[in-house]
């Protein structure tokens, strides 16, 4: 017989959020090419993501091999160093309002 386990909160508050987009952690894919429990893990909550409509984004890619199991897993969303590097911010952008857009999608400029 099997000891219950309860859902860990970050996988109830998932359930509850229903987010489009889930980050995997470097913590999960780093060495993910090597170890069958990640990749298992990985595949669980990529077809969580498909199921509900989400995309599935994996953190802190550095090697080749950890690209090509994500890729063979169907993970297509990656960030991390083998990837591209750290780039510094974007300048401000000048009399942004940060509100947002119109109706019809344009970008709107602070009114003074």
């Amino acid at each position: 017989m099997h000891p219950k386990v309860e859902m860990p909160a970050g996988l109830r508050q998932i359930t509850t959020v229903r987010p489009t987009y889930i980050k995997l952690d470097r913590s999960l894919i780093s060495g993910i090419d090597s170890d069958p429990d990640r990749g298992a893990l990985v595949s669980a909550m990529l077809g969580y993501v498909r199921q509900t409509g989400g995309y599935l984004v994996a953190e802190g890619v550095e090697t080749e091999a950890e690209l090509e199991t994500l890729l063979t897993l169907g993970v297509t969303l990656v960030q991390g160093y083998l990837v591209g590097r750290p780039a510094p911010p974007w300048p401000a952008v000048a009399g942004w309002s940060g509100a947002g857009r119109d109706a019809a999608g344009s970008c709107r400029r602070a009114r003074r």
